[in-house]
């Protein structure tokens, strides 16, 4: 009755990705090949998840090919409504083994976005944690009849994707944790490209949470250059735009 978005990526082997699957409360609810070699969400059905809720994400293909590559999966983050989960030692752990060995408790180690083995990720459903919210401001300029892709994030949790395709000042708000000083927000931008002679482009007017607002051009503002995950590793660094064209953060 419900959806919960896993977001995750793979490692190849073989030319084939890593073989996923989603077990609630001990029953699995979906199985899917994860191929992508970059973020990508995967939304798969599940039941009510309250707290307390037993969540899984099992990986069971783990090979070394012989034509290259080693396979395995990279779980970046599960959401649910207002609750968002990006796994680490505190909330999570990783119980090593194929099948019924993923679940016996043994070879336990603590919980990380990478599964480099056969393993079960296994995640005990938090309260809520998107308790505040986050408006950006954004505008775009299309390009081949696609607007712009932008991804909004705070202290490494991904609070939503949009596609920007007006030309006027459009708010965009996503739920998000509570803000301190000193909170670490992206906004990225993944579809730099020209069509028509036309390049697409997305416009960043400010950010606003509560009674505070950001603008790009505001001091502390950076713009990190790259694609995918290399728009956060803070190489190729430059001041804060509001007009961004080239694929970054």
């Amino acid at each position: 009755t419900d959806t919960l978005t896993v977001r995750a990526y793979a490692k190849l082997a073989g030319g084939i990705g890593a073989l996923t699957s989603v077990v609630v409360d001990g029953i699995q609810v979906a199985q899917f090949e994860v191929k992508s070699t970059v973020p990508q969400d995967y939304e798969v059905a599940v039941p009510a998840l309250k707290p307390g809720t037993k969540v899984d994400v099992v990986y069971s293909n783990d090979s070394v090919a012989l034509a290259g590559g080693d396979r395995s999966l990279y779980v970046v983050q599960l959401n649910h409504k207002t609750t968002a989960v990006v796994p680490k030692p505190d909330n999570s752990s990783i119980d090593k083994g194929l099948d019924a060995a993923a679940f016996d408790g043994v070879n336990v180690v603590a919980g990380d976005f990478g599964l480099y083995w056969n393993a079960a990720l296994r995640v005990v459903w938090p309260e809520p944690n998107l308790t505040s919210s986050l408006t950006v401001r954004a505008s775009a300029q299309a390009a081949g009849g696609s607007g712009a892709t932008m991804v909004v994030r705070m202290n490494g949790t991904v609070l939503g994707t949009s596609t920007v395709s007006s030309t006027a000042p459009t708010d965009f708000t996503y739920p998000a944790p509570a803000f301190s000083a000193g909170s670490a927000v992206d906004v990225a931008f993944l579809n730099s490209g020209t069509a028509d002679g036309v390049a697409r482009a997305l416009n960043v007017h400010y950010l606003r949470s509560g009674t505070t607002v950001l603008r790009p051009t505001d001091t502390g503002v950076k713009f990190d250059a790259g694609a995918d995950l290399a728009a956060y590793d803070w190489v190729n660094m430059s001041g804060g735009l509001v007009e961004l064209t080239a694929t970054g953060a």
